[in-house]
């Protein structure tokens, strides 16, 4: 995550996923696992760095994945899309 917002962040889905788990209600951080292509990156960026962004669409199959049935229970987690696939088999998820 960037600085201390990002940190901030951390802190407050943690303390919200355990305060809201009484109330089945799942908190979790879903990142995409780099610097990603949006326009304030590509009006900064020359061409060459902007050739190893990420796009947003990454971020796809694990948004799909919590908003299904099969995330129930996962809360308080920390997901970075680019390692969904190693995070699914870490968490016995057949996906």
């Amino acid at each position: 995550m960037y600085s201390p917002s990002g940190v901030g962040t951390e802190s407050l889905s943690r303390i919200m996923a355990e305060d809201l788990k009484p109330f089945r209600i799942s908190v979790n951080i879903l990142l995409p696992g780099g610097a990603t292509r949006t326009t304030m990156i590509l009006e900064r960026v020359s061409q060459m760095v902007q050739a190893g962004l990420l796009v947003p669409a990454i971020t796809g199959p694990p948004m799909v994945f919590l908003a299904s049935n099969q995330a129930y229970g996962f809360t308080g987690e920390q997901i970075e899309a680019t390692y969904f696939d190693a995070w699914c088999r870490e968490h016995g998820i057949d996906r």
